[in-house]
């Protein structure tokens, strides 16, 4: 057997339910109430598809009925359509203002109300569907996402096995003066490097978009943060054979999460050492400044690099997204990773390049006084 549809109809004339009843009866399941304070009980007892309510009802008017359908969250998906003896577009307008549907006058042809009906119905188990849908989806996202981050975080213990056998047959071949050897233990412990990197880079998406996880909010001395991050990169900028200038004036008091602000300042500085070719220049500067009447903090990364393209800069905290340097690397995590650390220590981050000359990264994070 067919499941029909359930029809309300809130009308406080007894004729006009018992003639709705009989004409919409033959294709759908008709509750009537000729009480509109009972409407919303009878709404959440029955579950209607649909509910037709008059406007002009002497205890309260449909407008009333509709407002507080709509303000119940069990009732509140159910479509309203006012039926009206008027046609005032002034009514109309107050009819959807207060969450209605549709709008007819009872001076209606059978017919059509019933394709009325029919068409809101239809566009209501739409919505229910493509929600259902919806929720189906971030369910399996997260599933997905959840995943990931085991499976990443599950590969980082033997990887690190694998690195730390690495470094000792780095370290033993050293001593035995056999280059070539030693020049394969360098390329696979430098591709070793890169996938842990790159693990680490991805359990940091993961962990930054789990919005319940607030950084930590610890004094600290982001000058001292900043000069960490550069010294740490000087092997690097060695290798590159690119200057790398320290310009720190500090103390600079802050608050934050000291490990992700040494990870979003390394992520700027090696990713100006690896866009700068060999005999270029990379300068970091940290100062005390002041925004809006505020003590605050700026961190400078520039670069004489290759530049990034005008019409990619929109994009560049793009997940996966690097810009078109001519020269890639990694799958585009880094700034991004950045732009979530950022943004989740109240800081913001502005770039301004041009190519051929350079970028400069400009990063304001609120001081501590």
């Amino acid at each position: 057997m067919t499941h029909k549809p359930t029809i309300m109809a809130v009308d406080d004339d007894p004729v006009v339910t018992e003639y709705l009843k009989s004409k919409l009866g033959a294709n759908y399941r008709v509750v009537t109430t000729n009480v509109p304070a009972k409407a919303l009980e009878l709404a959440r007892a029955e579950k209607p598809d649909l509910i037709l309510v008059d406007v002009d009802m002497h205890d309260m008017d449909g407008f009333e009925v509709c407002r507080r359908l709509k303000a119940n969250p069990a009732t509140a998906g159910i479509p309203v359509v006012f039926l009206s003896i008027v046609d005032d577009p002034a009514e109309k307008l107050r009819a959807f203002e207060v969450g209605g549907a549709d709008y007819v006058g009872k001076s209606f042809h059978p017919e059509e109300v019933l394709a009325r009906i029919g068409h809101q119905i239809k566009i209501t188990r739409l919505q229910r569907e493509m929600s259902a849908a919806n929720d189906r989806l971030v369910e399996l996202d997260r599933v997905k996402a959840t995943f990931a981050a085991m499976l990443v975080h599950d590969l980082r213990s033997p990887l690190g096995v694998v690195q730390v056998t690495l470094t000792l047959l780095e370290e033993k071949i050293a001593a035995m003066v056999d280059a070539d050897l030693q020049e394969l233990v360098e390329m696979s412990l430098g591709g070793l490097k890169s996938t842990v990197a790159l693990i680490n880079e991805l359990l940091e998406i993961y962990r930054s978009e789990q919005t319940e996880v607030a950084p930590r909010r610890d004094k600290l001395d982001i000058a001292e943060v900043v000069r960490r991050c550069a010294a740490d990169a000087r092997l690097d900028a060695q290798r590159r054979e690119v200057t790398l200038e320290i310009s720190v004036n500090g103390p600079l008091p802050g608050l934050g999460d000291r490990t992700r602000l040494e990870r979003a300042f390394a992520n700027l500085i090696g990713n100006a050492l690896k866009f700068t070719r060999a005999g270029g220049q990379v300068a970091v500067e940290a100062r005390p400044v002041q925004l809006a009447g505020k003590a605050s903090v700026q961190v400078q990364v520039r670069d004489t690099g290759m530049g990034i393209p005008e019409g990619e800069i929109p994009y560049i905290f793009d997940l996966y997204r690097q810009a078109e340097t001519g020269r890639r690397s990694g799958v585009g995590l880094g700034l991004a990773i950045v732009k979530r650390i950022l943004d989740a220590h109240g800081a913001s981050i502005a770039v301004a390049s041009q190519v051929g000359v350079g970028t400069a990264f400009t990063v304001e994070l609120p001081g501590a006084g």
